[in-house]
């Protein structure tokens, strides 16, 4: 399988692969199994730099490269086996060799450029970029299991993720423009010359009007509340309304007490509640009484009079 330095050898074997071949025919190893096995041992040699350089400890790094090695030689005797390769695929969140780096779409066959987003599919910085993908996975996976702490995990994944960033960068650069066939629309003399007389003597495009009435009229701004609150027919409602809750408070406590107990009471309140209709009554038949009055007299004949 073609690791990232682009050689054509088998990962497991060590046989050459002739060219387009993905399979090893020695020890019967499929493609997809060689290349999952060729990002394990890429991901392998990047702990070990890792743990080199400082940036794991070296408790960590033995634990890793034992539980790499370990998962190597279980993918391995699978692969030998002819078990299904996808199945550990979805497991890990791995990428497959089939599948464009950029859209995610899967390849039908091999092709220089992704015929979806135009992404290239043939450079060694594709693989190396599956492959730092796979890295920053086998990362989380580690320090989930403990192996890793939780900072050092941290410095590891600020590490591939630059180098993802940078191999993105360099393909971007291959990336291949998909033209989109535009229909053309035919053209309309009648109108455009209509629009074109419109705009010469600074009348308004039927375009225009139509925009103008299609917009929406804009919406009143909302009044703050304290600014509700302060309107003078707010404050004219709330203290009409504090008046009556005062004599009506009045007449609650006055009946709590006794008052309206007292049969001189009581009447005096009668009289003084009806006062002010009889009053009103008398007012309104006087000056009922003064226009018939005057009615009759404007009636009057002339001799009538002395």
């Amino acid at each position: 399988m073609s690791d990232v330095a682009g050689t054509s050898k088998c990962v497991v074997c060590g046989h050459d692969l002739p060219a387009g071949q993905e399979g090893c025919a020695a020890c019967g190893v499929s493609g997809p199994w060689q290349d999952l096995l060729a990002a394990a041992r890429f991901a392998g040699d990047c702990f070990a730099r890792w743990a080199k350089s400082g940036t794991i400890g070296e408790s960590a790094g033995t634990s890793i490269a034992e539980e790499g090695q370990r998962q190597i030689d279980q993918w391995t005797a699978a692969a030998k086996q002819g078990r299904s390769v996808y199945d550990v695929l979805h497991v890990l969140h791995a990428m497959p060799s089939g599948v464009c780096w950029s859209c995610q779409r899967a390849i039908s066959s091999p092709q220089a450029q992704c015929d979806f987003c135009g992404a290239p599919l043939t450079l060694p910085q594709v693989n190396e970029l599956r492959y730092w993908l796979f890295a920053s996975h086998q990362i989380k996976a580690h320090c989930d299991a403990g192996r890793l702490p939780l900072s050092q995990a941290h410095a590891c994944m600020n590490l591939a993720k630059s180098q993802i960033a940078a191999l993105r960068n360099q393909l971007e650069k291959d990336r291949v423009t998909i033209a989109e066939v535009v229909p053309e629309k035919e053209p309309q003399p009648a109108a455009r010359s209509a629009s074109q007389d419109a705009r010469r003597y600074g009348r308004p495009t039927s375009s225009a009007v139509a925009g103008e009435m299609a917009r929406p009229e804009p919406r009143p701004p909302r009044r703050p509340l304290l600014e509700i609150i302060l309107d003078p027919r707010t404050i004219q409602w709330l203290l009409g309304l504090g008046g009556v809750l005062l004599v009506v408070g009045l007449v609650i406590w006055l009946a709590a007490v006794g008052v309206f107990e007292n049969p001189v009471v009581v009447a005096v309140a009668l009289a003084a509640s009806t006062s002010p209709c009889w009053s009103a009554a008398g007012r309104s038949s006087d000056s009922h009484a003064i226009r018939r009055s005057v009615g009759s007299s404007r009636c009057w004949p002339a001799w009538s009079c002395p």
